[in-house]
This record gives structure tokens, sequence and C-alpha cells, in this order.
């Protein structure tokens, strides 16, 4: 008979032998069965979180130190109800030189500073990026497409190899 469980990302109630189960150790070294809907839901889930965590290291590299300041979760957070990590990640990866330039040009020292206008940065240009973003993945979708019709088409014949014959 199996146990109820709870997946630990939508909180929906399983059961265990339904739920996909991940085994963890904990800080105690004792192992613990984490359960999930399914392996999907858990990988997308882990995609997530590995965003963030580039995010969060690729912030630090902006600003040239580690931070521990609360501002920057809170900033992240904002942006992410709009957009995914993913989409985040992609806008702070192309803005990370202007946001720099601006940094240097308009002399901002402070640490609360510089991630307020760094997060404006990227409010004002994630809409954009991820608009480029899809457009380029459709276009790849749409030669992808492409060529796999023109090799699915018939054997090309050159035009010479045709034989008229009028008709009256």
């Amino acid at each position: 008979m199996a146990r109820s469980c709870i997946c630990k990302i939508c909180k929906t109630k399983l059961t265990t032998d339904v739920a996909f189960k991940i085994q963890r150790t904990d800080k105690n070294g004792k192992t613990v069965n984490l359960y999930y809907c399914d392996s999907i839901e858990y990988e997308m889930f882990q995609e997530e979180k590995n965003c963030k965590e580039d995010i969060l290291t690729l912030i630090n590299s902006i600003l040239g130190y580690t931070c521990v300041n609360s501002s920057v979760y809170k900033e992240l957070e904002v942006v992410h109800k709009g957009y995914s990590y993913k989409e985040i990640l992609n806008c702070t990866t192309i803005q990370q030189d202007i946001i720099l330039n601006l940094f240097r040009i308009n002399g901002i020292d402070k640490e609360f500073n510089k991630i307020r206008y760094m997060f404006a940065v990227i409010s004002r240009a994630i809409e954009d990026n991820t608009k480029d973003l899809k457009r380029k993945l459709a276009d790849k979708l749409i030669n992808k497409v492409a060529v796999e019709d023109i090799k699915e088409e018939e054997e090309y014949v050159p035009f010479s190899d045709y034989s008229f014959t009028e008709t009256k």
C-alpha cells in the first residue's frame, strides 16, 4: 500500500507509488525522500533554479564582488513576475557591457544604486530581447522546416531532360 505524499513544487497530494522520487542527503547525513509530480516538472524546476543561480553569479561579476544585499533578490522577483529566469539571464548577459559602461559614465558607486540601476536597465530591455530571441527561434524553425520540405520533394530533373511534343 502506497503512502500519501505532497509534491515539493506544486503541493499536489500524491501517493508514493505514482510520484517521482528523488533521494537527498540532509545536513545530518540522513537520506530524505523528496516527491514530485513527474520527472518533467522536476527537470523544469531544476533548470529554473540553475538559471537563477547563473543570474546571481552574473550580477556578482557585474558588481565585481559577491553581493549579499537582499534588494537583489527583491528586484529579481519583481522582474520574474513577468519573465522566466531564462529570459532574465539572456537579457542580463546581453546588457552586461551596457550596464558596466553606464556605471562608469554616470559615476554610480553605491551598491544599492548600482542594483537599482542595473535592474532598471534589465527591465527596460527585457521585452525587446525576448521578442528578438523568439523571432530568431521562429526563423530557425521555419528554416529547418523549409530544408526538410526540400529534402522530401521529388528528385530534381534538369530542364533539358524534358521532351516536348507539339499538340495540334
